[in-house]
């Protein structure tokens, strides 16, 4: 009676902390990355279906490398990649053992499926332009990869063996990377058209660009640095800007003299605006800019109250 009393009292604490951990994992911000993973990837393989494939546009990983298979064996690229991700889930098992497989597997198992189902949907694009149609597939299939990206997933695929050749040998994954899909462009070299190549470079360095825009956003603030020994104008940018100022000192050794450096972060629209009043106040006023991607906190200005 009391071991079967134990055991009860264990399976309960088992669902208890089975729950913690689901409630854990539910939370807002979770929710949200997941949403907006299905969302990349929905994206993501709509272009990859009804525009990469059909025109024979290789963009690199195991999806360019089915492109390229498909034209010469006439095999479905669901059906290689789905082949390509078995096969490197399992050497990510032997390389880098179940606790690196894990992370990997969600992106092997999800892009996979969802180019399946996408391949399913009756869907055609009525653009004539190539060239048109390519720039939106670039700019859709970047912003989709940057959301997945973002959220702090990835598409799996080629990824493994980039992280298997980087244990082995030592270097970066950012440098084993580029030349693995570097390697998977050269095939298409032997079945595609040179404009083809060239249509698939110019949809990947659209689509890195969009890509690092998504991840890292939009400059839409300058860093300045101000050195002066000017004392009003920080009191004048708090006042007329409404901005945060950080305050430092400086030791200027060329010219042995001690100088007060001013840190803000200033939009671009008052930019201009900023600068000139900054001279106006100390022609001799040293000013170094520079783009400032993401700021937390702090008092700056705002087009949007969010």
């Amino acid at each position: 009676m009391a071991l079967f009393t134990f055991f009860i009292v264990l399976c309960k604490i088992k669902m208890v902390k089975s729950m913690n951990k689901t409630k854990a994992l539910l939370t807002k911000d979770n929710i949200i990355k997941i949403i907006v993973y299905i969302l990349g990837l929905f994206m993501a393989s709509i272009v990859y279906n009804f525009i990469f494939v059909p025109n024979n546009i290789v963009v690199g990983g195991a999806s360019g490398l089915a492109v390229v298979i498909k034209k010469i064996t006439g095999v479905s690229t669901t059906v290689l990649i789905d082949i390509m991700n078995v096969l490197l889930i399992a050497l990510s098992f032997i390389f880098l053992g179940k606790k690196g497989t894990y992370k990997q597997m969600i992106g092997c198992i999800c892009f996979p499926l969802m180019i399946t189902i996408t391949s399913q949907i009756s869907l055609r694009f009525s653009i004539d332009n190539e060239i048109l149609k390519f720039l939106i597939g670039a700019l859709i299939y970047g912003g989709a990869l940057g959301l997945i990206y973002r959220a702090g997933f990835s598409t799996g695929g080629f990824d493994i063996i980039a992280q298997i050749l980087s244990n082995i040998i030592k270097k970066p994954i950012t440098i084993i990377s580029p030349i693995i899909n570097t390697f998977v462009l050269l095939t298409g070299f032997i079945v595609f058209s040179p404009e083809q190549i060239i249509y698939s470079l110019i949809i990947i360095f659209i689509s890195n660009k969009v890509i690092n825009a998504v991840l890292f956003s939009i400059s839409n603030n300058k860093m300045v640095y101000i050195m002066s020994n000017n004392n009003e104008i920080t009191n004048y940018i708090i006042d007329k800007f409404h901005l945060g100022v950080t305050e430092f000192k400086i030791n200027k050794e060329l010219i042995k003299r001690k100088k007060k450096a001013l840190l803000v972060i200033v939009h671009n629209t008052k930019y201009d605006v900023f600068k000139k009043s900054v001279l106006s106040l100390d022609p001799e006023a040293t000013i170094i800019t520079k783009r400032c991607y993401e700021v937390t906190g702090g008092s700056r200005f705002k087009i949007l109250p969010f």
